[in-house]
């Protein structure tokens, strides 16, 4: 699932590039923990393109 990946990529440590989730789940505790993995930003489908390509932008702009 997304948490292993998440957790996998943490044990690598090194160079992360910015992640931003895009998920159906949107109970606090999952966003919660999901941040706790060092994702920049968490969105919840449905969603509009356009909302994609805003939160792409603000990742890029605060890590580059």
């Amino acid at each position: 699932n997304g948490f292993q990946v998440l957790e996998k990529l943490n044990e690598k440590g090194e160079n992360q590039p910015p992640i931003i989730v895009l998920s159906a789940l949107s109970k606090r505790e999952t966003v919660i923990d999901a941040l706790k993995y060092g994702v920049k930003s968490y969105i919840i489908k449905p969603l509009k393109p356009e909302w994609i390509r805003k939160k792409a932008t603000e990742v890029l702009q605060l890590n580059f």
